[in-house]
């Protein structure tokens, strides 16, 4: 015959399995658990919410920047345009002029040569700065003036954390009259190529950007 348990043995295992404070405490330990998971879980979240939106803060200011910098590059040339002939024109009715052939015209020890039936030409270099191809902008009289500019880029008066250089070069012509590279092509004084390069610095590294233009002495002064 099967030896039977005691019946006060069977209560007690009972009894121990519906205890509500057992089933309390093993509820309160997995409730801890899914605490610190989630916990866990929303820090990764977190941190990773925090590396986009900083990422996308230095997206932002770089942009801004670069902005600014294309702006104060775009200055110069406008500048430039409305006093090229200033800067670059010899002139028959102010300067001195060669009937010659070919017909020249030379202001401030320049010289260049007369196209047919035109009284005017524009120099080599700007009026005074002969041999110079990088220059600055200097408020003078409440206009502007070009001057030469030695020893790097000139930090700007308006913004310091930004510096600029203005390059201006005679662009080279084909037998056609043609923009050609200068290896092969004549020099054409009265074509210039003005680049404005703005220089600053981002995050411990050098940025740069430039914009060019072509100007032409299409005007007969």
């Amino acid at each position: 015959m099967a030896e039977k348990k005691p019946l006060k043995s069977l209560q007690t295992a009972e009894f121990q399995f519906l205890n509500p404070q057992i089933l309390m405490a093993n509820n309160k330990g997995f409730s801890i658990i899914e605490v610190m998971i989630t916990l866990a879980l929303l820090v990764v979240v977190v941190i990773s919410i925090g590396k986009v939106l900083s990422a996308i803060h230095r997206l932002y200011n770089a942009s801004e920047l670069k902005t600014q910098a294309l702006a104060y590059a775009q200055e110069p040339l406008e500048i430039i345009n409305g006093l090229k002939n200033d800067f670059f024109a010899c002139t028959c009715a102010t300067d001195s002029c060669n009937a010659g052939s070919p017909a020249t015209c030379t202001r401030l020890s320049q010289t260049c040569e007369l196209l047919e039936d035109y009284t005017s030409c524009w120099l080599e270099d700007p009026a005074g700065l002969a041999g110079q191809t990088v220059f600055k902008l200097v408020p003078i009289g409440g206009s502007w003036q070009l001057g030469a500019l030695s020893g790097g880029p000139e930090p700007m008066t308006t913004n310091p954390f930004f510096s600029r250089t203005i390059t201006i070069e005679n662009v080279c012509k084909d037998a056609n009259n043609d923009i050609t590279d200068c290896s092969s092509g004549t020099p054409d004084f009265n074509r210039k190529k003005v680049m404005a390069e703005i220089f600053w610095t981002e995050r411990g590294l050098s940025k740069s950007v430039k914009v060019t233009t072509i100007f032409t002495a299409w005007q007969n002064l």
